[in-house]
C-alpha cells in the first residue's frame, strides 16, 4: 500500500508491503488408552494446528472436574462409567477461531475376585486348570508345578497340594485377583 504525506505544501510518498494471512480453525483430536477406574490416563493430543498457528487447549473430562489447559493432560476417572471428553483448541492469533472434538469413553471397573472350588487329582497327573477368560494377561503364582503360568488354562503336574493366586488383567488395565 502507499501513503502520501503532505505538510505545508510538501509532499512525499511511502510504500509498504502488506501481508494478509488466512488462518483456519484448528482440527482438534486426541487418543487415549483403554481406561480402568482409579488409574491415571494420559491423553495424547494429536491436534492439527498447521493452518491455525499456535493455540490454547481446554479439556473437559465430563465428570465435573476442573477444566485442564494442558497439552497432554493426565486424568483419573471415578467412578466407572461412560464420559464425554471434549477438547477445544482456540487460535491465539484469532481467538474467535476454534475447533472442538468430543469423544464418548467408557471407564471399566475391575471385576470382583473369586475363590475357585478345590480340585482333586493324583500325583504327577496332568490336571488342566482354567481361570475366567475375560482377561488379556494372566499370571499364576507361584509357578510351581505349572506348565505355563502366563496363560488362562495351564496344566498342573505336581507331587503336593498347591494353592495359586491368579492375577487377571484386562485390556483396559483393570486387575482382578482370584484364588485356586
Amino acid at each position: 500500500y502507499s501513503v502520501e504525506l503532505s505538510n505545508a505544501g510538501c509532499r512525499d510518498t511511502v510504500s509498504y508491503n502488506l501481508s494478509i494471512n488466512f488462518i483456519s480453525s484448528p482440527d482438534p483430536s486426541f487418543d487415549f488408552p483403554t481406561l480402568c477406574v482409579g488409574r491415571p490416563v494420559v491423553f495424547q493430543n494429536t491436534t492439527d494446528i498447521s493452518q491455525s498457528g499456535p493455540v490454547t487447549y481446554s479439556w473437559n473430562f465430563g465428570d465435573g472436574s476442573a477444566i485442564s489447559s494442558s497439552v497432554n493432560p493426565v486424568h483419573v476417572f471415578s467412578p466407572a462409567g461412560t464420559y464425554t471428553v471434549s477438547l477445544t483448541a482456540t487460535s491465539i492469533i484469532c481467538p474467535s477461531v476454534s475447533g472442538l472434538q468430543q469423544s464418548l469413553i467408557t471407564v471399566e471397573a475391575p471385576r470382583p475376585g473369586i475363590r475357585y472350588p478345590d480340585l482333586y487329582t493324583t500325583r504327577n497327573s496332568n490336571l488342566p486348570l482354567e481361570a475366567r477368560s475375560f482377561a488379556t494377561l494372566y499370571l499364576w503364582t507361584p509357578p510351581t508345578y505349572l506348565d505355563n503360568n502366563t496363560i488362562y488354562n495351564p496344566h498342573f503336574n505336581g507331587t503336593r497340594d498347591m494353592e495359586y493366586l491368579i492375577r487377571l488383567t484386562t485390556a483396559s488395565g483393570c486387575e482382578t485377583r482370584s484364588e485356586e
